[in-house]
């Protein structure tokens, strides 16, 4: 039995995130969280001081193409589920293997590989993050709908995410064929305010890595931003680690999108990894304190801070500690419709305590220290 004592307990209240000071009790034989036992007499009880430190519920990263030196695309299993033993340590206890832009019958090896990772997550008794499907970035589009509806068939409901560019032809069909039955999100695009606001009004309902492989907003042409800003229901992606996004520019995002921001990573194999040089999808990119350069012009590819590290940095910058949690913990589980964990008797005890700067101090994943 587990016991964590004097810490700030992340809850929503009314919709919000704030803290309560309580105790949190875990019953690792049973990877759960519990109640407090009425009668501890013959039960070891383990302790953990968390005076002045935050409890919170484990991180979902809902982008991510690799880390750690494994590559989603590179379609393992057996590395994917590493990937996962290794996020699970970092707090991270939920993520979506993300691909890149690939032929189809690669973008299908790589969902097979996901899909025989969960399968064998699902017999593993040691800490990992959960997989609860897959992001498919790109964009992808295809008019005929037809790879869609292939890979659905074989990969029932492991598809979460479909990234596509709404001013590209086939885009509204694509809409009205697959609204509701996944999260799609604006990628990669082209589209300007009037093609963005459309393509939220045909079932869009994000925008991934907000700012990134996407027109600016400008002050007459205010571009999927602005559209995004309009429509309350729609879910902005953002990239934390000062590089995608100057620190001013991420503050005024988290004012004008607050609640609706899902902190992703976009973090490729080298993330975790020592500087040197690296591949994303079959391209070089070399990594140079903590940042990544591509191609001949060195231009931004991908990055290389997990999401863990992007919560302090963040808090560095200004945000406060309740927009950063609620962006990367209860946020990404709204935009997919699912439940997000709440710290309560009955969930797996995936538990992360945190530092007054949001740094990890300790990580209990699958109800052990880790």
């Amino acid at each position: 039995m587990i016991r964590l004592a004097g810490g700030s307990v992340a809850v929503i209240r009314d919709g919000a995130v704030c803290f309560e000071k309580k105790d949190i009790w875990l019953d690792p034989g049973l990877n759960l969280i519990i109640q407090q036992p009425s009668d501890l007499s013959g039960i070891a009880v383990e302790t953990v001081d968390c005076s002045g430190k935050f409890i919170t519920p484990g991180f979902f990263d809902s982008h991510i193409h690799g880390c750690f030196g494994v590559d989603i695309s590179d379609a393992s299993a057996e590395d994917i589920v590493r990937m996962s033993e290794e996020l699970a340590a970092c707090g991270i206890c939920a993520f979506l293997p993300t691909t890149m832009t690939l032929p189809e019958d690669r973008i299908r090896e790589v969902l097979q590989a996901v899909s025989d990772a969960v399968d064998l997550l699902e017999n593993m008794t040691a800490p990992h993050a959960d997989i609860p499907g897959v992001h498919l970035e790109g964009p992808f589009l295809n008019p005929e709908q037809a790879a869609i509806h292939s890979l659905e068939k074989d990969y029932p409901g492991l598809i979460k995410i479909i990234d596509i560019a709404p001013e590209l032809d086939g885009a509204d069909e694509f809409c009205r064929e697959f609204a509701g039955r996944y999260v799609l999100s604006a990628a990669h695009t082209t589209a300007d305010y009037g093609t963005a606001l459309d393509f939220f009004a045909r079932g869009g309902s994000s925008v991934t890595h907000m700012l990134n492989a996407m027109e600016p907003c400008l002050k007459r042409a205010p571009g999927i931003q602005g559209a995004a800003y309009d429509c309350s229901d729609v879910f902005v992606e953002l990239i934390c680690d000062g590089f995608h996004i100057e620190p001013p520019v991420l503050r005024m995002l988290f004012g004008l999108f607050e609640g609706r921001i899902v902190i992703v990573s976009d973090s490729m194999s080298a993330a975790g990894m020592p500087d040197g040089k690296y591949e994303l999808g079959g391209a070089e990119v070399e990594v140079r304190n903590g940042r990544t350069y591509g191609g001949s012009d060195g231009r931004l590819a991908g990055s290389v801070t997990l999401v863990t590290e992007a919560a302090q940095k963040l808090y560095s910058y200004g945000i406060k500690r309740e927009s950063i949690l609620d962006a990367l913990i209860y946020v990404p589980y709204k935009r997919l419709g699912m439940t997000p964990p709440m710290l309560l008797p009955g969930e797996r005890a995936d538990v992360n305590i945190l530092a007054e700067d949001l740094r990890l101090v300790k990580v209990i994943s699958g109800g052990r220290v880790v």
